[in-house]
């Protein structure tokens, strides 16, 4: 214990000590940390003495520019003062010249102006009467043509153009005379046709009263035929209260009415076909015919009551030929019920072997036998002979009953029917009791038969996925190979398919075919399922193999597509190359044939696109041509010298007036500021100094492997090489106009001049480009309009998108034997009318 409190002191001790230690060396930190603080202090302190020198330091520097800036500006308005100055003084100056100038001209033209309205008035004076003179009538012609000869003798001096006037006065005297002598002929020609009109009115009279003479005579003609109808008719009526009647009387009968009824037709239709074929001469008689003042004319008065007898008589032949008709089916119909009578009879007396009108029991039964081969049973024999067929006292059944033997007879052999059928069914369930067995056991082996070729449907489906994820990935020409792969597994599954098929359609053969229905109706039930399931089996059979029929399709499209392509660029390089060479056609055709024989192969041509630039660059816009100087002042010089030079400004003025708003119209369609007028600044928001980036150049690569494919691509079909007409039909570019546009001079529509107006739907062949402007960013070709053969530029599309050419071939290739006339129609539009009538014959109904 002892030892452990002694311990423990010595542990207080050791833990005070080290308190003291402690306390003593944070003690220590604390005047550290106060010393730093008054050390950040002091230098915090200087920090801020030193800033407020320098800012100090800076406001004096800023007081001192902004002095030498305001002298500057000093200097500065005062030279801008003194240049306003001088610029006024010098504007002054020119104002005055201007106004002198300008005061000067303003005389000049009140002179010209004061001579020509005396001009005018005199030229007015004339013309005045020059409009009477071409207005005279023959009356007034002398008159006036003295009145003109008096006031061009006074005025004619003043006008200041006395050959030109002179020259018009003599041409409306010409054409006042002719035009006075053209009235003298019209008005006797009008006399003339008065004369002509009345005898043709006489002479259409008397051919009115012809025509009505004749239709007179064929009226007449109907309606005697018309009226014997009821007397060829009255037969039949009698014919049907006959009790002898027979058809073949019914028919002579009804024939012999037929056809005078056909007669009466005939002579009323020529009635009518005698008016359809004179409709022209009635219709101008109906509308022109003279008459009384009061009324029509006798003629039209008879022309209508025969149109009312024609009309009449029509109706009368049609009511009879109707009523023969219907008396004609009356008596055919009670002729057919004597014969069928006289048949019935036929057919009792036949049996009747005693004679004695009545069929006994035995001969029943050979009735029975003879007519029908049916043995009546004996029971049925005892119910006809004591049934009410049988009348009381007699031996037989009567000839009044014999009907009612016939349906007896009939029910008999119903009945032996019906229980031929009872037996036949009875035999058909027993026997479908035994074979239902049998086939459900082969529908459950079908069933396992189906599902192996359900697995196999589920391989191809499987292959055709497969296949499409490789052929996504592959080359078009590995595509052929993955179809016929997958097809050997789709016909693989078609096999087993159509075995499983064959086996369930053979299903029903294992019976007798007279209960194949049955069983067939039965399967439908049993094995539905099965039937529905192998549907959906062939139609995913079908979709798989539409499907790798569908990637050997796209496989030969995209090859086609790459030939074509191809073929374009091929056709892009000649024609970059022709333009860079600037040659024509022929002489780039001639550059290709080496050996000069008129036609280019597949070597030549292949050699030619090795050896070409294929880096298409495009091409830059041309730049705008600038008049030189001396031939400015050579232009001035000239009009100074020129004698009439007042009327040369003015006819220069027009022209740049009308070119100008040409420019301005073929601008304001492209959307594009026009270039400004002289002395006037427009802004724009075209600004030259942001030009358009220019577009990178086109790299053409042709594969070598595929050239000769391309070649006869090129080549037209049987042919191995590319004549010149092929090869110039092919490299040439033409564009068709689809919005009118404007054919200018120069590239830069600023500064260029109208060619004249492109109009839609023609035709331009390209010479240069197309060529973009970076400035304007308007795509323009340099072309040549096959109408006129005018070159110059044109916009193919502006800024805004709009289209205004488009590329096309204006050709066509005769490709089967045809004749060129001069004229659209095959047959000249004047024919003669017997051609035409003949024509009309053999058009069908």
């Amino acid at each position: 214990q002892q030892q452990q409190q002694q311990q423990q002191q010595q542990q207080q001790q050791q833990q005070q000590q080290q308190q003291q230690q402690q306390q003593q060396q944070q003690n220590a930190w604390q005047q550290q940390a106060a010393a730093q603080q008054a050390e950040q202090l002091r230098q915090k302190q200087e920090l801020e003495v030193r800033r407020q020198q320098l800012e100090m330091e800076n406001q004096r520097r800023k007081l001192e520019e902004l002095q030498m800036k305001r002298k500057a500006m000093e200097e500065q308005k005062r030279m801008i003062e003194e240049m306003r100055l001088k610029q006024q003084q010098e504007q002054q100056m020119k104002m005055e010249a201007a106004a002198a100038a300008r005061n000067a001209e303003i005389a000049r033209r009140q002179a010209e102006i004061k001579k020509k309205q005396e001009e005018q008035q005199a030229t007015l004076a004339i013309r005045r009467v020059v409009q009477k003179v071409r207005t005279a009538t023959a009356a007034n012609f002398e008159e006036m043509q003295q009145e003109l000869a008096q006031v061009c003798a006074t005025e004619l001096a003043k006008t200041g153009a006395e050959e030109k006037m002179r020259e018009e006065c003599q041409k409306a005297i010409e054409m006042a005379k002719a035009r006075v002598d053209a009235i003298l002929a019209a008005g006797q020609k009008e006399a003339d046709r008065k004369a002509e009109q009345e005898r043709l009115k006489v002479e259409q009279e008397a051919n009115m009263l012809k025509l009505v003479q004749e239709l007179t005579e064929l009226v007449e003609a109907a309606e005697e035929g018309t009226k014997c109808l009821d007397e060829v008719t009255k037969p039949l009526d009698e014919a049907a209260k006959d009790e002898k009647l027979t058809t073949d009387k019914v028919m002579s009968l009804a024939e012999a009415a037929e056809t005078a009824g056909a007669e009466a037709k005939t002579k009323t239709k020529a009635c009518t076909d005698f008016i359809m074929q004179r409709r022209q001469d009635l219709q101008v008689f109906k509308t022109g015919a003279p008459g009384a003042a009061g009324g029509e004319s006798e003629t039209k008065q008879n022309l209508a009551k025969l149109l009312t007898r024609i009309k009449e008589a029509t109706r009368v032949a049609d009511t009879a030929l109707a009523s023969a008709k219907d008396k004609k089916a009356t008596a055919m119909k009670r002729a057919g019920a004597l014969e069928k009578t006289k048949a019935i009879d036929a057919v009792f007396a036949k049996y009747d072997k005693d004679k004695d009108k009545m069929l006994s029991q035995k001969e029943i039964q050979a009735y029975a036998k003879g007519e029908f081969k049916f043995n009546l049973p004996q029971d049925c024999l005892k119910r006809i002979m004591e049934g009410p067929l049988v009348e009381e006292c007699k031996a037989g059944v009567a000839l009044e009953s014999f009907h009612w033997l016939r349906t007896t007879v009939g029910a008999a052999r119903e009945l032996e029917r019906d229980l031929n059928r009872r037996q036949d069914r009875k035999e058909k369930e027993r026997v479908l009791i035994g074979v239902k067995e049998k086939l459900l056991e082969k529908v459950k082996s079908v069933a396992t038969a189906v599902e192996t070729a359900h697995k196999d449907v589920i391989k191809a489906e499987e292959k055709i996925v497969d296949m499409r994820k490789k052929a996504m990935g592959a080359h078009y020409d590995k595509h052929d190979a993955l179809a016929a792969e997958t097809d050997k597994v789709i016909k693989t599954s078609r096999a087993s398919y159509e075995k499983v098929k064959k086996t369930l359609d053979g299903l029903s053969s294992i019976v007798d075919p007279k209960y194949a229905k049955d069983v067939d109706a039965f399967l439908d039930t049993e094995a539905k399922a099965l039937k529905i399931r192998m549907k959906r089996m062939e139609l995913r059979l079908t979709r798989a193999s539409n499907l790798t029929t569908r990637v050997r399709d796209e496989a030969k499209d995209t090859a086609v597509r790459e030939i074509v392509t191809m073929k374009e660029n091929v056709i892009k390089v000649i024609r970059y190359n022709q333009r860079v060479k600037e040659l024509t056609t022929e002489q780039i055709f001639a550059e290709i044939d080496k050996d000069g024989d008129g036609e280019i192969d597949e070597a030549e041509l292949t050699a030619w696109l090795e050896a070409a630039d294929k880096e298409l660059k495009p091409f830059k816009p041309p730049a705008a041509e600038e008049p030189e100087a001396d031939e400015k002042k050579e232009e001035d010089e000239e009009k100074k010298e020129d004698g009439k030079a007042e009327e040369a400004k003015e006819g220069e003025a027009k022209e740049g007036e009308a070119a100008e708003k040409l420019t301005e119209a073929a601008a304001e369609k492209e959307k594009i500021t026009p270039a400004p007028k002289a002395g006037l600044v427009r802004p724009t928001a075209l600004s030259p100094e942001v030009p358009e980036k220019e577009p990178e150049p086109e790299l053409i690569e042709l594969d070598s492997d595929k050239l000769d494919e391309v070649f006869l691509k090129l080549c037209d079909e049987g042919e191995s090489s590319l004549s010149k007409a092929v090869f110039c039909r092919t490299v040439q570019q033409f564009f068709k106009v689809i919005k009118e546009t404007a054919l200018i001079d120069v590239f830069p529509v600023t500064t260029s001049k109208p060619q004249r107006k492109l109009d839609t739907r023609e035709v331009v062949e390209v010479l240069e480009g197309p060529v973009r402007d970076t400035l304007t960013k308007v795509t323009r070709v340099k072309c040549r309009a096959v109408r006129d053969n005018v070159e110059g530029w044109a916009t193919v599309s502006s800024n805004l998108g709009t289209v205004f050419l488009r590329e096309g071939k204006p050709s066509f290739k005769v490709v089967k034997e045809t004749i060129l006339t001069e004229e659209f129609q095959l047959e000249p539009e004047g024919k003669k009318e017997g051609e035409e009538e003949k024509n009309e014959e053999k058009k069908p109904d």
